[in-house]
């Protein structure tokens, strides 16, 4: 799965277009007046559907909000720039349709990013609770499979998801796995243990509170970094969740 994504840029108004492919500027400009169906209303990001689009907005402060977003531009361009890259390397992400920015004279005080809806798919733990209804053991067996293999993959292509809990993880089919909030990814820098094993935690955290210990463990020692101690490095993501529960929830 490749992207050869061409990218243009376009100004319409306050707004600074970053258009992928073939996709028309006054297609994305019409999308993001509509209102939409919510999927998330956070502190930070107002996630909405619209038509075939997702559409991630940032939430800002009019007060410093422009000076934070204008200042960390490159920050706030991540999760577009990660997606894009990703992209490129054949890994499982929603397809971008465009990123904008609006400001004038060097200013930015919002952003948007646009990209396709997965319809069908659901956050990984909405899945397996439905394996778990319906007590399937060979979807089960496959799911975990799959998502292992999903996650090497990831370690495998330097990509970093500092953010890889259940929930930004979606699949239809529990076969194939798509990953979502790139925010905070970190892209070509060499993957380190300690980046599986934050991700290790943030999985096993998720997982914990919707199935058995066993299988998790199972999972985790199928996707123990190449020279680690299986055993080993189960007792310590655990005890990474003990530690983690005890100061913040990152399931």
């Amino acid at each position: 799965m490749t992207s050869n994504n061409s990218i243009r840029v376009e100004r319409h108004g306050f707004a600074t277009l970053h258009l992928c492919d073939a996709v028309q500027a006054e297609e994305v400009l019409t999308a993001l007046s509509e209102p939409g169906e919510s999927i998330k209303n956070g502190d930070k990001r107002i996630v909405r559907r619209v038509g075939n689009w997702t559409i991630k907005s940032t939430r800002t402060n009019m007060g410093i909000g422009p000076l934070k977003m204008t200042a960390n531009r490159a920050r706030y361009r991540n999760g577009w720039k990660s997606s894009l890259e990703m992209m490129r390397l054949g890994l499982r992400v929603p397809k971008t349709v465009a990123y904008v920015e609006f400001g004038m004279l060097g200013v930015i005080w919002g952003n948007a990013l646009v990209y396709e809806y997965l319809d069908g798919c659901l956050p990984a733990p909405q899945f397996l609770k439905g394996l778990k209804q319906e007590e399937d053991s060979a979807a089960v067996e496959a799911f975990f499979q799959h998502l292992g293999e999903a996650v090497v993959g990831l370690a495998e292509a330097n990509v970093f998801h500092r953010d890889l809990k259940l929930d930004n993880v979606l699949t239809q089919d529990g076969e194939t796995f798509f990953f979502i909030d790139l925010d905070e990814a970190h892209i070509g820098k060499t993957f380190q243990p300690e980046h599986r094993m934050r991700n290790h935690i943030q999985m096993a955290n998720g997982l914990s509170r919707i199935w058995q210990r066993p299988d998790i463990d199972a999972f985790l020692k199928s996707t123990t970094p190449e020279g680690e101690d299986t055993e080993d490095w189960v007792k310590r993501v655990w005890k990474g969740i003990e530690i983690q529960r005890g100061t913040r929830d990152i399931s």
